[in-house]
């Protein structure tokens, strides 16, 4: 799918029509969606549904995925998108990730009943 990008000062000119403002879950949850408009609610939902949709949706734009990932971070690892980004080289997470959302997604992890930290890899001081 061949994306526009499309900056947060110009989706603020650009609210989504009347139309899709009656349902705006089902149009967040819907692949097909238009990222402009993905966008458009992904700066003003309050709504935690309609974000956990928007984080899932494959069709949200990375820069807006960044966002929803201060606030839940759980739905964004669900969205399929973020597989297919590349984080195979050194520095390439921390690139495409920024450090406030690294602490977060690390914040979730160690939440987790399951989470192993490795303490032969993680130095305990810097477990948190």
């Amino acid at each position: 799918m061949n994306q526009t990008t499309v900056s947060d000062d110009e989706l603020v000119t650009h609210p989504a029509p009347e139309s899709l403002l009656n349902d705006p879950l089902a149009y967040a949850s819907n692949p097909e969606s238009d990222p402009t408009y993905l966008g458009y609610f992904v700066r003003t939902s309050k709504d935690p549904e309609v974000l956990a949709a928007l984080a899932r949706n494959p069709s949200t734009m990375p820069v807006h995925l960044e966002r929803l990932w201060l606030n839940d971070p759980a739905a964004v690892l669900e969205n399929p998108i973020v597989f297919l980004w590349d984080f195979t080289k050194p520095g390439s997470a921390a690139k495409r990730v920024p450090k406030r959302v690294q602490y977060l997604l690390y914040q979730h992890l160690i939440s987790q009943p399951e989470f192993d930290p490795h303490p032969e890899i993680i130095d305990p001081k810097h477990l948190v």
